[in-house]
């Protein structure tokens, strides 16, 4: 199964704009509880810049993936992968169709 969740849970957004560097975060999600609701979960994807840059930071990640690939990380005994896709937000200037190829290739890989 897929499910949908965020990477903070309370934000303002600083500008008008649809871009994550003018969002600041006032609550973040907890992200530890959603795994623990998820115990048969292997893979979780971040669609932007300070979606990846949050969850990386919560769970000690280092490296980045590259835009579509995965970095592998322990939570409570599990081995899980982080996919770093590109934003879905209007102001991420890449071709839908481009976007819909990286989400394909990580469905491919984990369904």
């Amino acid at each position: 199964g897929v499910a949908i969740y965020d990477t903070a849970q309370q934000v303002i957004r600083t500008k008008n704009t649809a871009s994550d560097k003018d969002l600041l975060i006032v609550q973040p999600a907890d992200l530890d509880g959603m795994l623990r609701q998820l115990p048969h979960c292997r893979a979780v994807l971040t669609a932007g810049q300070l979606a990846t840059k949050v969850f990386s930071e919560h769970f000690g990640i280092k490296e980045k993936p590259e835009m579509g690939g995965y970095a592998e990380f322990q939570f409570e005994g599990r081995r899980l992968r982080l996919y770093r896709m590109p934003s879905s937000s209007r102001a991420y200037p890449m071709a839908v169709e481009k976007k819909a190829e990286f989400y394909r290739k990580m469905f491919d890989e984990i369904l």
